[in-house]
């Protein structure tokens, strides 16, 4: 137990891991036109995400009340850092959707407090464990989606499973995926829920994981169904083919890929990465959240039993075989901006 307390306090041993700050756009400089869009990624910490592209903005997993350890060991009760949430979550005022994979507390438990506080007017969508939990805030209980997988990898997708976001020009696809195990083949906070909760849970094993999906983001054109920029999101790795979006005509702009436990399944993200080709792959939910919040590049350390250097070795390998891919692993505050033009 006390080797356990230890490592999660200090996280990762390994120092001088290659995160980045600040705000990276890789093609501004060859992409060029009158009406060029921009998608910016704004990484926000232990797996949450900002994606902006003009009014259409969506938070996925914010999460910024980084838990001790003795919260995550459910010795201490839990609830959203308040003070923290006032200092580093960005503007999310116009967000129209806040998407969530899976309700552990670590992708959920600060939703409650941003839809009712900074991003009043989007609508939250989540399985339907995550929605059980979330009717015990009854100011949420017309703003909550609950949502099922509509794309099982190996089948054929029907455009009629998208989910269109209202307000907007963006669809997503939630994906049947799975959690991988948190440490030594355990999985904990598993479970489901089939009923409404009276209360928002206080203990971080109260917060169950629920099914767990995967997400593919489609920022249409303004004027039609062209796709401008195409996201996959993870917000838990996976065993292949799970989570796996459908094979398209069109590479991924970006994935965006979950460090934690990769080790703890198969060819993760190897797989993923060799049949969606994406452009550019994001490494999130890598940095340890059991340590107070901080966007100190000096300060940051790897999320607990994560191996991140072998992650990393992983996606390199992909990013050397492929044509004008990149890779990123960004702080907590850091953008990647993507950019394309509406004409071609």
């Amino acid at each position: 137990m006390l080797v356990l307390l230890g490592v999660m306090m200090g996280g990762c041993a390994i120092r001088g891991l290659p995160a980045t700050g600040g705000v990276v756009c890789p093609e501004c400089g060859v992409t060029i036109c009158d009406d060029r869009q921009t998608l910016s990624i704004e990484y926000l910490g232990s797996g949450g995400y900002l994606l902006t592209r003009g009014d259409d903005v969506l938070l996925l997993g914010p999460f910024i009340s980084n838990s001790g350890v003795l919260e995550a060991m459910n010795l201490k009760r839990i609830e959203p850092d308040v003070d923290a949430l006032e200092a580093w979550l960005p503007d999310v005022s116009n967000a129209k959707a806040i998407i969530v994979g899976h309700a552990h507390c670590d992708h959920l438990m600060d939703v409650p407090w941003i839809a009712k506080n900074r991003a009043k007017d989007a609508k939250i969508y989540v399985n339907r464990t995550g929605s059980h939990v979330l009717a015990a805030d009854g100011e949420l209980h017309d703003r909550v989606h609950p949502i099922d997988a509509a794309y099982w990898p190996g089948t054929k997708l029907r455009a009629a499973l998208w989910v269109e976001i209202p307000r907007t020009r963006v669809r997503i696809l939630p994906i049947e995926s799975e959690h991988a195990p948190h440490f030594a083949g355990l999985k904990f906070m598993k479970g489901r829920l089939t009923e409404d909760q009276k209360e928002l849970p206080k203990r971080a094993r109260r917060w169950v994981e629920g099914r767990t999906y995967a997400f593919l983001i489609d920022f249409q054109h303004p004027e039609d169904d062209d796709v401008m920029f195409s996201v996959h999101y993870q917000d838990a790795a996976s065993n292949p083919t799970l989570g796996f979006p459908p094979a398209r005509d069109r590479r991924l702009d970006a994935a965006l890929v979950c460090v934690a436990s990769h080790h703890e399944v198969k060819d993760y993200p190897d797989d993923l990465l060799a049949q969606t080709q994406p452009r550019h792959v994001v490494l999130g939910h890598w940095e340890n959240f059991f340590a107070p919040y901080t966007r100190d590049l000096d300060e940051l350390r790897g999320v607990p039993f994560s191996r991140p250097q072998d992650f990393i070795e992983r996606v390199e390998r992909y990013v050397f075989s492929s044509t004008e891919a990149s890779w990123s692993m960004p702080a907590p505050g850091a953008v990647l901006e993507l950019v394309a033009c509406p004409n071609g």
